[in-house]
């Protein structure tokens, strides 16, 4: 860029949109726009509804926002300002120099008393035009004329004098050039830097915001398998309590009864130890009667409780495979959403739209026919009439959804079948639940080795074909367009097949249908 247009480019960036002059006492809102600080009093105030309840509206982008009086002055951006108008001011200068320069080149007049140009305290005064010099011999040493003549040896012209002085002239010049391009460079980066300091701090709010929406969702993630292992946990501990207590009990009998046998062994010693005939009479029916009754309990009783074998983890299985079941449902759907955070693009099937006849796989990405009905819960946007699915996100450009542009390959199998996207409010139910007959649906029907081009329910021929296994669809926000191509499968090279020109109006859901119920007909998203 040269520096004329550097400068063109600058003056437009300091300019204000309202005078279109340079800006003067910058004023910036909001919403990051600047102006002249009595521009945008006279705009607010042009506008009797902008002040009502204290509010005032920005003339460029429409924000809203308070406190007209007082919104600070842009300070860093007046010293912008100040330091472009130095370099232009200095621009005239060097050339006004420059103009002096050339007439100023004239050789001095020695005889009328004209100074050297380049030593100008060399010029006679008026008083001093004609004073004689004294006169020297010429065979005198040159340091004799020099302070004999009245003259400093250090001032005197040199021999190269006039060179010195052109090159002296032309190095000035050329720098005189090139702060002057250094003071635009840094006018011109000063802004470049403003503008990248607030790119910066908009790019880190929007990290920052993801950064907080990926914590919550590997955080939920951590949860629900923190929540898994505890329920696992109390479901088998209680399997486990029932069998160890009745253990601990049956123990506890064991342990009872070997006190008493030893208790009893004890009183039956000392009894035999009694010299007494009535004393050992009277102990004998105390102790006869328990000592009989202990020996004659089976040891079999003692040796292993019937509870010990009741051990019967089979329900504890199918109950821990339900929770598994709920596990993997819940964690599907948080790593889809980190996905599609992750992803704009990301795209699955929504389970509530899938026709009865339709099986879908557990990542949400394939499609399958099956003659027999799923017990599919009722839903308001489930298809009933048409072996139909659409996707669960959405994708739009300013409608508050992903936007830009999205792309998606196809794999259909062992069906007749139509792809491509729609509107969200096509019908569940009739005829005019099909997606050729929708008029918000732009799509690619194959069938009979044809292809056609579904929009607004009308159909493009297109060419005859005996196999497409694959096929990609491209939907630009940024041009407008809905495109479809065909994938080879061996080398992966695609080809244009057709290109509808869409002027978007609400978000668009990817739509797949199977036309004929075959055994193994699938359609994944790959």
């Amino acid at each position: 860029m040269s520096h004329y247009e550097v400068k063109d480019s600058l003056e437009v960036e300091l300019s204000c949109p309202v005078c279109q002059r340079l800006l003067i006492e910058p004023v910036t809102l909001p919403c990051g726009h600047t102006f002249c600080e009595v521009c945008l009093e006279g705009v607010t105030s042009a506008t009797s509804k902008s002040r009502e309840g204290g509010w005032h509206y920005c003339s460029e982008c429409k924000k809203g926002f308070q406190g007209l009086g007082t919104l600070p002055k842009n300070l860093m951006l007046c010293r912008i300002i100040e330091s472009y108008k130095n370099g232009l001011g200095e621009a005239t200068s060097n050339s006004l120099s420059r103009t002096q320069q050339q007439k100023s080149s004239k050789k001095p007049d020695t005889q009328t008393g004209e100074s050297c140009a380049s030593h100008p305290d060399l010029a006679p005064d008026e008083g001093q035009k004609n004073v004689a010099l004294p006169e020297v011999s010429p065979s005198a040493p040159m340091e004799y004329i020099k302070v004999g003549a009245g003259l400093d040896p250090r001032s005197a012209c040199p021999s190269d004098e006039p060179a010195l002085k052109h090159k002296t002239n032309e190095g000035r010049i050329r720098l005189s050039g090139l702060a002057k391009d250094l003071r635009f460079k840094l006018a011109t980066t000063e802004v470049l830097l403003l503008k990248e300091t607030e790119n910066q701090a908009e790019a880190r709010a929007v990290h920052d915001g993801l950064r907080e929406k990926i914590a919550g969702l590997l955080q939920q993630m951590s949860d629900l398998v923190e929540k898994y292992t505890v329920t696992g946990t109390e479901l088998i501990e209680a399997q486990f309590q029932p069998i160890e207590e009745a253990m601990d009990r049956h123990v506890k009998h064991v342990s009872d009864f070997l006190s008493q046998l030893k208790d009893m062994q004890l009183q039956a010693s000392a009894l035999l130890e009694e010299q007494d005939g009535a004393k050992f009479c009277q102990g004998l029916s105390k102790v006869e009667p328990t000592i009989t009754k202990l020996v004659g309990v089976p040891l079999q009783e003692m040796i292993k409780a019937p509870e010990v074998n009741s051990l019967n983890l089979v329900g504890a299985c199918s109950e821990l495979e339900r929770q598994n079941a709920q596990l993997r449902a819940e964690l599907g759907s948080t790593q889809r959403a980190l996905r599609n955070l992750l992803n704009p693009s990301e795209v699955t099937f929504d389970p509530d739209t899938v026709h009865p006849s339709l099986v879908l796989s557990e990542d949400l990405k394939t499609v399958m026919f099956n003659p027999i009905k799923q017990p599919y819960p009722s839903h308001s946007k489930r298809f009933t009439s048409l072996l139909q699915a659409l996707s669960s996100q959405s994708f739009g450009e300013s409608f508050g959804v992903a936007g830009g542009e999205h792309c998606w390959e196809l794999e259909l199998e062992n069906c007749s079948w139509i792809v491509g996207v729609c509107y969200g409010g096509l019908p569940r139910s009739g005829l005019r639940s099909a997606l050729e007959s929708w008029s918000d649906c732009w799509g690619l029907m194959y069938c009979d080795n044809r292809l056609r081009a579904y929009e607004k329910a009308q159909a493009t021929q297109l060419k005859r074909t005996t196999s497409l296994r694959r096929v990609q669809i491209r939907v630009s926000f940024k041009n407008q367009s809905v495109s479809f191509y065909s994938v080879s499968n061996i080398d992966t090279t695609k080809m244009l097949l057709h290109t509808f020109e869409v002027a978007f109006t609400e978000p668009v859901y990817l739509a797949i249908r199977m036309m004929s119920g075959q055994p193994k007909a699938r359609i994944t998203v790959c």
